[in-house]
């Protein structure tokens, strides 16, 4: 599989079932993850915080994030580096 861009995934809602399907694969790779940092869908976004060895950089951004479960996980995972 290969990750659309996150432009086109953001534009197009037709890609965000590969996106999921993508994110919850467990060899999605961390920086893979993290181009989805700023996806619309706040569930897509919670997925990218499942991904092991999201970067610290893509944590603090989501930290920040306008849904609050989606925040008060990132700060937890940070609170764990």
């Amino acid at each position: 599989m290969v990750a659309p861009p996150a432009q086109d995934a953001k534009s197009d809602p037709s890609l965000t079932g590969l996106v999921v399907a993508i994110l919850r694969h467990p060899a999605c790779p961390p920086a893979v993850a993290a181009r989805y940092v700023g996806h619309p869908s706040a569930d897509l976004r919670r997925l990218v915080l499942n991904v092991d060895g999201v970067p610290a950089a893509a944590l603090e951004a989501l930290s920040y994030d306008p849904d609050p479960g989606v925040a008060q996980l990132a700060k937890v995972i940070l609170a764990g580096c």
